[in-house]
């Protein structure tokens, strides 16, 4: 179980993201927010911790959605076909759901495996041919770059096949990216490397968090191997903007 200081700062992080009091995520209902945190996004982010369901609308369509979201709950937005009859709007894109999980002292579970060290400048060129091998979107995902944060890297008879690395989030959350070179997924690389940077962002004293796609087997494994504890689910539907 997660330790009270580590869903203290989880909570605090979201219910500022959210535009809302701490104690919203614990209350068994739905609440209505503007979303005027994602600047690019045109559309409604569903946020599901314990009982609640926090549902974040774009300013533009808060008003044609909240009374309908009002009636909304965890299983309206974990069935896709549900949901999809509950918009009355052209959908462009459901993402998830997605996986929101944190690890501390109490519960990780790190692995140990050999060729696995923090990248530095001499590791350019090959963070660069592994980035070459995956596709752009898998790259905007789970890639990383070396700079200010440390990244972590698996190699396999001297060559980079995975690597991990993590974005500071409000000053104490170290939000973990992971990718792996197609030919070496699921043997373990991935896990590897997440769990040498979870041990360094222990280390440092902030609170790691890994977030992956439900549907990512692959990720998931990672995710439950390494004790990442479910902390809250997420949905993204993307909208379609009207032609004017």
């Amino acid at each position: 179980m997660l330790s009270n200081s580590t869903i203290e700062t989880a909570d605090q992080y979201w219910s500022s993201s959210l535009g809302c009091q701490r104690e919203a995520l614990y209350k068994r209902y739905t609440l209505i927010v503007p979303d005027d945190e994602s600047n690019n996004f045109y559309g409604i982010y569903c946020f599901l911790r314990n009982q609640a369901l926090i549902v974040a609308v774009s300013r533009d369509l808060l008003d044609a959605f909240h009374p309908r979201a009002e009636n909304w709950f965890h299983a309206d937005v974990l069935d896709e076909e549900r949901f999809r009859r509950l918009i009355d709007h052209p959908i462009d894109r459901i993402i998830g759901p997605a996986f929101i999980g944190y690890t501390d002292r109490t519960i990780f579970r790190p692995v140990s495996v050999g060729g696995v060290r923090f990248l530095g400048g001499e590791d350019i060129e090959a963070l660069k041919t592994l980035q070459a091998a995956c596709s752009a979107l898998e790259w905007e995902h789970g890639g990383s770059r070396l700079g200010e944060q440390p990244v972590v890297g698996a190699f396999d008879g001297g060559r980079l096949v995975a690597v991990a690395g993590y974005q500071i989030w409000d000053s104490g959350i170290a939000h973990i990216s992971v990718i792996a070179h197609p030919q070496y997924r699921r043997y373990g690389y991935g896990k590897a490397v997440v769990s040498e940077l979870t041990e360094e962002a222990l280390n440092r004293g902030l609170v790691p968090q890994y977030r992956t796609l439900v549907a990512n087997k692959s990720s998931m494994v990672i995710a439950n191997g390494l004790k990442f504890e479910r902390y809250a689910t997420r949905v993204a539907l993307r909208l379609k903007r009207s032609r004017q």
